[in-house]
């Protein structure tokens, strides 16, 4: 059978540094997915989805903790009771997360598995409501290090098979796909002004997120292995070493870099923007053997201040209010004065946490470890074990938790 498809030709430069428009002519066979530069699938990328109920959007009841662990179950629990409401995980064998987050929109839990599948869960009763699943090929790991964002009633993931997918959040159905440079898609990507932000290895793409037509590629002379923030001006994103780049998000115009200090190196996700500012952290080098915080203006990338950590490594960062709160490789607990990056506190953790911090009250905030879910009163830095892991392995050091008064 003739298909008529959309050959959408990247014009890449003999250097790989620099910005390209990409061109593309329409693919008249498939309005929805008209700027698909991969229309006919294969084994390894064709997207299967199957429907088992209706979706129907939820209101969550509030201190409702829904975590992901590093053993790839998606279990919630009602903190105040301090209970297991249900458990879920994938039909399919899962080792672990692979790193992979959820996100929650309207009550629906929509979750990755490393194996391809994707399901939309109901956050009240853990059944799912559909499930997709990307390629025919099993025991390989497809999705690595997603957190899908959500716009329009799309949801969104880049695959190891080098694909950015929109599914249709109501059915898991396919929107659109294109394909990219490279299979390295192991870091979250972003929505922001309307569009996807993708580092590719070498590459920025940026994408009209609701119908995916592709509009520019930026190459950078390092892989930009970082998860990209954003606030109204520009696009945030870091090289795999020691380069900040703020971005024009309409084209990718590079508006100023910022080279981190003292050797360090892996900003990866440790980037963060407000209003004003941006907040990112590193790891260090033999010597001088130090890890920073640091926060730059937005504008200009001008350093405000920076707080120095020895002989350690950031592995955490994240803004509550007016503190930054995160840890290190050690499991050492820091908030820092968002304005100045004055300590306000240190607690040396007796549980190494593997997952995001979740504030859960003024006095409160929860983390996964390796013994469970853990609880950390601020006031006290008394440590608590409020629900524990039977078998304390950890095959993947990254999990993932939400509470309910939490979701956006």
């Amino acid at each position: 059978m003739k298909n008529l498809f959309l050959i959408i030709t990247v014009l890449f430069s003999l250097q790989t540094f620099g910005q390209e428009t990409i061109t593309e002519t329409n693919n008249t066979s498939d309005k929805k997915n008209q700027f698909s530069n991969n229309i006919i699938p294969t084994a390894e990328d064709i997207l299967v989805n199957e429907s088992y109920d209706p979706i129907v959007g939820n209101l969550l009841s509030d201190n409702i903790l829904f975590a992901y662990s590093f053993d790839g179950k998606l279990k919630a629990y009602d903190l105040d009771k301090e209970e297991e409401i249900w458990s879920f995980r994938s039909k399919d064998s899962v080792k672990g997360t692979t790193s992979n987050r959820f996100t929650i929109d309207r009550g629906i839990i929509y979750i990755p598995f490393e194996n391809g599948e994707i399901y939309a869960v109901n956050g009240l009763t853990g059944k799912a409501f559909w499930k997709s699943k990307i390629g025919f090929i099993d025991n390989k790991i497809i999705l690595w290090g997603q957190k899908p964002p959500i716009f329009n009633n799309k949801v969104y993931f880049t695959s190891i098979n080098k694909n950015v997918y929109a599914l249709n959040t109501k059915n898991g159905e396919l929107e659109w796909n294109y394909k990219l440079a490279y299979k390295f898609n192991q870091h979250p990507f972003l929505l922001s002004h309307d569009m996807l932000f993708v580092p590719n290895a070498p590459y920025v793409y940026n994408f009209d997120a609701e119908t995916g037509k592709p509009l520019y590629q930026r190459g950078f002379k390092k892989a930009m292995y970082s998860t990209p923030a954003s606030n109204s001006k520009y696009i945030y994103v870091a090289n795999e070493s020691d380069i900040l780049f703020a971005l024009k998000p309409e084209n990718l115009d590079i508006i100023w870099e910022f080279t981190i200090e003292d050797n360090q190196y892996n900003i990866d996700e440790k980037l963060k923007a407000d209003a004003h500012y941006v907040y990112l952290a590193t790891w260090s080098n033999p010597t001088p053997n130090i890890a920073s915080v640091y926060c730059l203006k937005d504008v200009n990338g001008e350093k405000k201040w920076k707080t120095d950590f020895k002989d350690d490594n950031i592995q955490y960062i994240d803004i509550y209010n007016n503190s930054i709160y995160g840890y290190t490789e050690k499991g050492l607990f820091f908030e820092l004065d968002k304005n100045t990056g004055k300590i306000i506190q240190k607690v040396a953790l007796n549980y190494l946490p593997v997952s995001n911090l979740e504030l859960y009250n003024k006095d409160n905030l929860l983390y996964y470890a390796k013994e469970g879910i853990i609880k950390l009163n601020l006031k006290t830095t008394q440590e608590s074990i409020l629900f524990s892991v039977d078998k304390p392995t950890i095959s993947d050091t990254n999990s993932y938790i939400k509470i309910s008064n939490n979701v956006d």
